[in-house]
């Protein structure tokens, strides 16, 4: 007759047999063992004896500890199916009084009956098939958050990327629902990283639901961190657009392109430098970032859909820090001049000059360096120009040429500089230019009191020369 199948029985056995074989081991070595320099000592009616065997005493010591691990050990090897067959499952199944049948798969991952899970499967009974609901018995215990049973179906269940009903894999509801080390172990078993969870990408799910256990468990099983959503949002972008550069250092090291373009057309580093300050980051943690984008091969010299570059993005923003840890590794600064003289940045000026700025770079008004600076009475700066090679007889958009500028609105000490320069034109040449009309009567008055207020009387026969109406 055969006997019923029980876990308890089968460990039994086996521990038994593991005992006798270590008692016949011990009954030999215990014959082996002679006794000698025993000593016997009395000391206030205390009897201590110290023989050979006491020293060895603790190594079997360490073989009884190791015995009492076997039931645990014998139980795990139980449950996972080293002493079940298809017949002895069924029978278990009988005894139990389960009947083996789907329902009973359901009920299983629902209550999170991981042991009868396993009887199940190997039994034969289906866990592909879905309940009323649409979910397949992955789902179901994913859903209940019953983590050890859904690594039970992972383990010997069907295809894990299998949809219910609502489009859903299980390694979405085990991320939904908090269980992470299961869907670890449903990665490791073969779940893929690239699956749809409710329409997007793992990645970009996890991004936007702020799982960054979940999305450190994806990148450590190869999800890809370039993939982009139907608009075109990538992993990266979605991290810059959070201002978490955790996240952004984390997915450049998981191979995210970082050359990438925005939705807007911005390349990443552009965004990110433009996200510093709308996203409250610190500039010491954007360096770093940006040294990991330069350490992973971004092109510093990659312009937007404006031409800017990351450089001139940093600058417009008054990244200091950002931009001397730009500076040295840029090639072109063009476009860069203008910036630095809105900001008032008269170090950065004598830096970009001293790179290679062009000194002739107009702003979007079509002003001159030079211009501009007569125009907001920087004397300073309009002398560093000069020394840079600015020209002193270009014109103003309106046809003014510098000096005439400088005089009629009353920036003295800039016509001092302008008109104390070597390449200064003579007097003579002052209104040789299409200024209009007005101006050239502006100017006759406003050069005879320059002339007054600097006590220059003797320079009046030059203003006689020009030919003013």
């Amino acid at each position: 007759m055969d006997r019923q199948f029980s876990f308890e029985s089968t460990a039994a056995e086996a521990i038994a047999l593991l005992r006798d074989q270590a008692s016949s081991n011990v009954s030999r070595l215990n014959r082996d063992l002679h006794f000698n320099r025993s000593e016997t000592l009395l000391q206030g009616g205390n009897f201590l004896h110290m023989n050979r065997f006491n020293r060895k005493r603790s190594r079997w010591l360490r073989i009884v500890g190791a015995l009492v691990a076997v039931p645990g050990i014998v139980a795990f090897l139980t449950l996972s199916g080293w002493f079940v067959d298809p017949s002895v499952a069924l029978r278990e199944l009988e005894r139990r009084g389960v009947a083996p049948t789907v329902e009973s798969v359901f009920a299983a991952a629902q209550s999170g009956d991981a042991e009868l899970l396993g009887i199940l499967v190997r039994a034969g009974v289906s866990t592909s098939q879905q309940n009323a609901s649409g979910d397949a018995p992955l789902h179901i215990a994913a859903g209940a958050k019953q983590w050890v049973a859904l690594n039970v179906l992972a383990e010997h269940g069907p295809e894990l990327d299998a949809l219910n009903a609502r489009g859903q894999v299980a390694l979405e509801l085990a991320f939904q629902h908090g269980g992470h080390e299961a869907a670890d172990r449903m990665l490791a078993k073969g779940a893929s990283s690239q699956a749809s969870f409710s329409g997007m990408p793992p990645l970009i799910a996890l991004i936007k639901a702020n799982d960054y256990e979940g999305i450190r468990i994806l990148l450590k099983h190869h999800a890809d961190p370039d993939i982009a959503t139907d608009r075109g949002e990538t992993p990266l972008f979605l991290a810059a657009q959070s201002g978490n550069l955790e996240l952004v250092l984390a997915l450049v090291e998981a191979g995210a392109d970082p050359n990438a373009i925005t939705t807007g057309g911005l390349p990443i580093v552009s965004y990110l430098i433009q996200r510093t300050n709308q996203a409250g980051l610190k500039e010491e943690q954007v360096v770093k970032a940006l040294g990991l984008f330069i350490a992973k091969g971004v092109d510093l010299e990659r312009p937007d859909s404006e031409g800017w570059r990351p450089i001139h993005h940093a600058m417009a923003a008054k990244l200091s820090s950002v931009t001397a840890s730009l500076l040295p590794l840029v090639k072109n600064v063009d476009g860069t001049l203008w910036i630095a003289l809105k900001n008032q940045d008269y170090t950065g000026v004598r830096t970009l000059l001293e790179m290679g700025a062009s000194v002739h770079e107009r702003n979007e008004n079509g002003d001159t360096a030079l211009i501009g600076m007569i125009r907001q009475n920087q004397p300073q700066i309009v002398q560093m120009l000069l020394e840079f090679g600015a020209d002193p007889t270009q014109l103003a958009p309106e046809g003014q040429a510098a000096i005439p500028l400088s005089i009629v609105m009353g920036h003295d000490e800039v016509t001092i500089a302008l008109i104390h320069h070597e390449s200064a034109p003579p007097p003579d040449n002052y209104l040789i230019t299409p200024a209009t009309l007005e101006f050239r009567k502006l100017f006759k008055n406003a050069l005879l009191d320059f002339y007054v207020r600097k006590e220059s009387i003797k320079q009046v026969t030059a203003f006689d020369r020009c030919n003013l109406p």
